[in-house]
């Protein structure tokens, strides 16, 4: 299941969807859940302290006698980087989304992880929150909050002067495991340097990251440096575009287990729970409310069987493990795996109308901003500069 957030908003095009930026902070979630144009709130998550874990965690992590400790939402702080602290943690601006969701706001939630230590708490409440585990089609109970669009964003690849980026595999990993109803919106690390333009490494790299992903992912290039771009790196994010056919039986496990073994890019063999942090203790989140994970037309009997039903239709379905050539034969067909792409940054008039034109209109979410005089400045040269060096330097 793989959310069109054009269809779930009734704005036609994916491109028409309205964003709230940095929504990190209690007055301005107040703004967005008053704005009815709003349909998707982004916000920024990383673990509190993080430069110095001189924080309450902290203390409870050396009160507990743990250099790592188990992390619940409560440590995760809605704030963006240079900033460590913040007057909303993820359990209260959770809370707060999800019973004014179930209240009637129709609103989705994109949430860009900073740390990847706060990964693994967040992405554990939503799960048993039972939160984005259904499309619009959806009509049983607890409707509004099971189909209520959730993104995970993470620049997951080193891009033009980036800083390092959260390790991809594991963020991938961990996400499909706990929320593989969820949209991964994957993208790169990028500074303030005046060197716009993506790498043909680059592209590469996520390519690798994402080929057996079977989820709904939706790349995140800068407007502006996806405009630099020269013409190969350029046509590269373009082709990721392409839907991928997966088998049909597969697994949200499977997938998780197939992408930290064969998606990878940065050699890195430590474990999804190495790299995006320790293994999350529940005893202390407050969850939002949440309902057993069948459908509501269904008796209890057959949910008590799901299990031994799941394993057998694995069997039948997968043609890497079915034994029978006939029921091998009998698979369903493969199924492809939704991609997108997701352009945010500053951007001027010129670009704009360029990605406009030059994207795909049914897979482009448009998430940019007005470009400062500086920034301006910086992408008006590439503008003037690019017919001489985009096929020069490929």
């Amino acid at each position: 299941m793989a959310h069109n957030l054009g269809t779930h908003f009734g704005c036609m095009e994916p491109r028409n969807v309205c964003w709230a930026h940095g929504v990190n902070s209690s007055e301005a979630l107040d703004v967005a859940l008053a704005d009815a144009s709003c349909h998707m709130i982004e916000a920024d998550l990383l673990i509190r302290g993080a430069s110095t874990r001189s924080s309450k965690a902290a203390a409870r992590w050396k009160a507990a006698g743990s250099s790592t400790g188990a992390l619940t939402a409560r440590d995760v702080i809605m704030c963006h980087p240079p900033a460590v602290d913040g007057d909303l943690t993820f359990d209260q601006f959770f809370k707060r989304v999800f019973l004014a969701v179930k209240a009637g706001r129709r609103v989705g939630l994109k949430l860009d992880f900073k740390d990847a230590d706060a990964v693994l708490p967040c992405v554990r409440l939503l799960r048993d929150s039972n939160v984005g585990i259904y499309d619009a089609s959806y009509v049983g109970a607890h409707a509004s909050t099971r189909t209520m669009p959730i993104w995970l964003n993470a620049d997951v690849i080193r891009g033009p002067g980036g800083r390092p980026p959260i390790p991809g595999e594991p963020f991938v990993a961990r996400c499909l495991e706990h929320c593989p109803s969820a949209t991964l919106s994957l993208g790169w690390t990028t500074s303030g340097t005046p060197r716009l333009g993506y790498s043909r490494r680059m592209v590469e790299q996520m390519r690798a990251l994402t080929a057996n992903v079977r989820a709904h992912v939706t790349f995140a290039p800068s407007a502006a440096h996806l405009f630099a771009s020269a013409e190969t790196p350029r046509a590269g994010i373009l082709a990721l575009l392409e839907e991928k056919a997966v088998t049909g039986g597969g697994t949200s496990s499977d997938a998780a287990e197939a992408t930290v073994k064969s998606g990878g890019t940065s050699g890195d063999k430590k474990t999804a729970e190495d790299a995006c942090g320790p293994r999350v203790s529940s005893a202390n989140v407050d969850l939002a409310p949440a309902t057993p994970r069948r459908s509501p037309s269904k008796p209890a009997s057959v949910t008590e069987h799901a299990d031994i039903f799941s394993v057998l239709s694995a069997a039948i379905a997968s043609p890497s493990k079915a034994t029978d050539p006939v029921a091998a034969a009998a698979a369903p067909p493969p199924r492809p795996a939704p991609r997108t792409i997701t352009v945010w940054g500053p951007a001027t008039p010129r670009v704009r109308r360029w990605f406009l034109n030059a994207l795909p209109a049914n897979k482009t979410y448009v998430d940019v901003k007005p470009s400062n005089a500086i920034e301006s400045a910086v992408i008006g040269a590439y503008v003037a500069t690019r017919p001489l060096y985009a096929r020069l330097f490929p």
